[in-house]
């Protein structure tokens, strides 16, 4: 009598049936949790943006303001976005030259620009702008909170700024604020 090796039909097809239950079962988890890492990987370059901004303010030695961008279809620059508390297109960081304090943008003052991917990323800040002064804190040594949302997945954190302007990502969670 011969000994077989290997596999039978059924066998092989009992195993590819547990897999892609098992890959069925974890696949809403593995969602979400990429999504998660996302909404962290968007908090971890709004931190860049902020450290840039700090830093262009302490070796400038002049203030250095934050604004939601606001931006034409193309993606073009126009500018800050007026009286919004809501950032979803962006963050322009830049230095205002000649307005004498007043945190104004006009063209050539750009020092960094972020664009977020649109539908991907919302970010409420409860001012309209952030500034860092000369010796790299931020205005009137308040500190900022930034609350970063996905909206694919109702996702959010926190990113809070202390008043001597070093951001600190929190963690993710599914209970955001109104």
């Amino acid at each position: 009598m011969r000994s077989q090796s290997g596999f039978t039909l059924i066998e092989a097809m009992t195993a590819l049936a547990v897999m892609l239950l098992c890959l069925a079962l974890a696949a809403p988890g593995l969602s979400r949790f990429l999504l998660a890492q996302q909404l962290r990987s968007h908090a971890q370059a709004v931190a860049g943006v902020l450290h840039y901004a700090r830093g262009e303010a302490l070796r400038g030695n002049r203030p250095v303001y934050l604004c939601a961008a606001n931006l034409k279809r193309n993606l073009q620059l126009q500018g800050c976005a007026r009286q919004r508390q809501v950032w979803d297109a962006g963050i322009l960081a830049y230095a205002d030259r000649g307005g004498g304090g007043t945190g104004a943008y006009d063209s050539q003052e750009r020092l960094h620009l972020l664009v977020f991917a649109a539908g991907k990323l919302r970010m409420r800040v409860g001012r309209d702008q952030l500034q860092f002064m000369a010796n790299g804190r931020l205005e009137r040594g308040q500190g900022a909170r930034l609350l970063l949302e996905s909206p694919l997945s109702g996702q959010c954190l926190t990113l809070t700024v202390s008043g001597h302007g070093r951001p600190d990502i929190g963690e993710v969670r599914g209970d955001c604020p109104a």
